[in-house]
């Protein structure tokens, strides 16, 4: 036989915990009551009492004292309101097929206040139930070390009400009357628009719906847009929107596009979670003190969790920090935690978590990476342009190789990959140097490059004009006979004819000197005569002829003006030299 056991009490500690104690942000208050509202009115479209979700609207009023949130969903019937408005955890909701789920969420507000009302009217019936909560008796009641049960406490700070009303309305109103906590923070228009943009599940700018339309992914994008959402009003400014846009207010970073990404196929959840993220160039980290849109957010029934808890998932704690993007939790295996802040424990929230820490390491993390070593590519190149631009023209020659070599690197470093994520940062940086760089590069590589075409050469050889007492024919080289142009009997006269040397005004040109190498101009002698001074200081042969052949190749990629500047500053240059190791 069972033995008798006194009925269990649930004590009046809970209350302390669900009403006093729930949230550790106070912003938290408004995603539960938009939370209840997003249920009502898609109950209310599923009726059809509204035609649709956009006809539905929450309501929001922040006054100097008291805060009033309200929505035009269902409402609730007179006859069900005063044991549904009283009752704790004993809601109907599953979270499957509404966003609430444990029936709590309406007592987060009396924390803040001295006193909490929840009005309400069904569709039809002309009469509206208030249930009053003094919230000031409940903290003196849970103070007290009497032992009380949770049931009674409710019992006696709840006061219940009824009032004529239109037949046509349908509605719930919760007000927090007299706002004693986080007042600083709840009564701040301007920040709890900022929290209402991040977490609420409204609608998009119509500039940021661009990108949705104009992305290639159609699928994917078209879910997107069908996403449930509301509208949400807050004191003058009626729908509210989500504030992305397109630029990243936190890093001045155009979004370039939007990728979206499907989570793989779980052998025993499915497919948990799919999303979005902005492709920037990923300049830097968002700055979070500029932009309320730092980081990819954890949606449910498109109302976000905290917006920090995605970051412990990143291989580092700042990768977070790169990115605009929400994901949308599809498996109804998967739910929020009782303060929203983080997932319910389970199976399938390991899964999911495994899945998203994948991918933002194989991914993610591999975009803002490869996109710091492009954009270390991309400066490399610039300096070099620009100190191009602006040096001597004795030394483009040696910063056109090093530019040459940087370009090659970017090039090799952005060969096309079988990832179309990093494909997205790679035709940014293409861009970008197509837009901004190509055509300086290409101009310098032409005049100072290695590799620039012969016709590029800006000095053709200087060839020294005849003599007008000498015959224009060309000289025979050193060693040979001369060939005449007169007729066969002169010819054959000619061979027994003595070499001529050259004089002062008739150079000798040697025909075995290389073809690729041109002719040095006259400065040559002169600065070849100088390294001689470099043995009379001391230096050996070995070394004054390295010396020569060094200036023999800077005179392959010289102009003449260049030169007479570079033999200018080699002859200062040994002479001074020459004068250091003398004294």
């Amino acid at each position: 036989m069972a033995e008798d056991y006194q009925k269990p009490i649930i004590g009046k500690n809970l209350l302390r915990s669900l009403m006093l104690q729930l949230y550790s942000n106070p912003r938290c208050i408004y995603r539960e009551y938009i939370q209840n509202g997003l249920d009502a009115i898609n109950e209310a479209v599923k009726l059809g009492i509204l035609k649709q979700n956009k006809d539905g609207v929450v309501s929001i009023k922040i006054g100097k004292h008291d805060i009033v949130i309200e929505d035009n969903g269902t409402g609730i019937k007179e006859a069900e309101a005063p044991k549904k408005l009283m009752d704790i955890a004993n809601s109907s909701k599953d979270g499957v097929e509404t966003a609430g789920r444990f029936g709590i969420g309406k007592l987060s507000g009396g924390g803040y206040c001295e006193t909490l009302t929840f009005t309400t009217s069904y569709l039809g019936e002309s009469v509206a139930t208030t249930v009053s909560m003094d919230i000031n008796k409940l903290r003196a009641i849970i103070d007290n070390s009497e032992e009380v049960s949770a049931d009674d406490v409710m019992a006696e700070i709840c006061t219940v009400s009824k009032e004529t009303c239109i037949p046509e309305k349908h509605f719930f109103k919760a007000c927090l009357h007299n706002i004693i906590n986080s007042a600083e923070v709840l009564l701040n228009e301007e920040d709890i628009l900022s929290y209402i943009r991040q977490t609420a599940p409204i609608g998009y700018s119509t500039v940021f719906n661009t990108l949705i339309d104009g992305s290639a992914q159609k699928e994917l994008a078209l879910r997107h847009k069908q996403i449930e959402k509301i509208r949400v009003s807050l004191n003058n400014q009626s729908d509210v929107e989500k504030s992305y846009g397109l630029r990243v207010k936190g890093s001045e970073d155009e979004i370039q596009k939007l990728r979206y990404f499907e989570l793989p196929s779980h052998p025993v959840y499915g497919i948990m979670a799919w999303g979005w993220y902005a492709v920037t160039r990923f300049t830097r980290q968002i700055d979070e003190t500029k932009d309320e849109n730092v980081g990819i957010r954890l949606r449910i029934h498109n109302i976000s969790l905290d917006k920090d808890i995605l970051n412990k998932l990143f291989k580092e704690p700042r990768g977070n920090k790169y990115f605009y993007g929400e994901i949308f939790v599809t498996s109804d295996k998967i739910g929020p935690d009782s303060s929203r802040q983080g997932l319910a424990a389970g199976e399938a929230a390991d899964a999911l978590i495994s899945q998203l820490r994948k991918y933002f390491k194989d991914v993610l993390y591999q975009l803002y990476t490869r996109a710091n070593k492009y954009k270390g590519h991309i400066k490399n190149i610039r300096d070099y342009v620009e100190k191009i631009e602006t040096s001597e023209q004795s030394v483009k020659p040696i910063l056109a190789e090093q530019l040459e070599n940087s370009v090659e690197k970017f090039q090799k470093a952005t060969v096309p990959t079988a990832s179309v994520e990093i494909n997205d940062i790679i035709d940014i940086f293409k861009q970008e140097y197509e837009k901004d760089l190509s055509r300086r590069v290409t101009d310098i590589l032409v005049n100072y490059g290695k590799h620039k075409p012969a016709k590029a050469d800006p000095q053709p050889a200087v060839v020294p004009k005849p003599q007008p007492t000498e015959v224009s024919e060309p000289q025979p080289a050193a060693g040979h006979e001369p060939q005449p142009t007169a007729g066969p009997e002169q010819q054959s006269k000619s061979k027994a004819a003595p070499t001529p040397v050259p004089g002062p005004t008739q150079p000798s040109t040697s025909s075995q000197q290389p073809s690729h190498a041109p002719k040095q101009p006259k400065q040559q002698k002169k600065a070849a005569d100088v390294f001689s001074e470099l043995i009379l200081a001391g230096y050996t042969d070995k070394e004054v002829e390295l010396l020569r052949k060094a200036y023999k190749y800077m005179g392959y990629v010289c102009t003449c003006q260049e030169k007479k500047k570079f033999d200018s500053y080699l002859e200062w240059a040994i002479k001074s030299i020459v004068k250091e190791d003398t004294h």
